[in-house]
């Protein structure tokens, strides 16, 4: 099983493992940066993992290029930008490096599933999870839920740049199947 063959799977396992992660990461963060900017660089960290995982489905060349996108909301941790404005940035970030860079560059088309998909996300992140007098435990529910919510790109949305991860399986081995008999038969 491999992640290109299945990425709703390999989302929600991702999630899962960044639940488990964030706590260390947040301690780590704690120890150099000032203020409570850990969590921020702790959620900008995982987000980029999961734009490396998404660069890894695509298989375009514009992947690594695309990367410099997560530079955005660093500037803003970095700054003394609100939280709001840096999640706010991080999730365009996402947005944006995943339908323009990664899934066929059409961010307009895929802008109404990014809206719906990053804005849920984030709003079921911050009201079972991240809000309020959070403890680690519902921090971490709040990253897997976010995650969750992330999967379902790969259920909602037509993704042709993805290879057959989004398509029937029975239409996928009926074009292998007509590419090595060839248009003839």
């Amino acid at each position: 099983m491999t992640a290109r063959k299945h990425p709703l799977r390999s989302t929600i396992a991702y999630g899962l493992l960044a639940a488990l992660f964030l706590l260390p990461l947040v301690s780590f963060f704690g120890l150099l940066l000032p203020g409570g900017r850990a969590l921020a660089a702790a959620g900008l960290l995982l987000i980029a993992g999961y734009g490396l995982l998404l660069a890894a489905w695509s298989g375009n060349g514009r992947r690594r290029g695309g990367l410099m996108v997560f530079l955005l909301p660093l500037v803003v941790l970095l700054g003394h930008g609100t939280p709001a404005l840096f999640w706010s940035t991080a999730l365009v970030a996402l947005a944006w490096y995943r339908s323009f860079f990664l899934f066929g560059g059409r961010l307009l088309v895929h802008l109404p599933l990014e809206l719906m998909l990053c804005g849920g996300g984030w709003f079921l992140a911050t009201t079972c999870g991240l809000g309020g007098a959070a403890g680690p435990l519902t921090l971490m529910f709040g990253v897997f839920l976010f995650f969750l919510v992330q999967s379902l790109y790969f259920v909602v949305g037509n993704h042709e740049g993805e290879g057959e991860a989004g398509h029937d399986p029975f239409e996928a081995a009926r074009r292998r199947a007509e590419a090595v008999l060839g248009p003839d038969c």
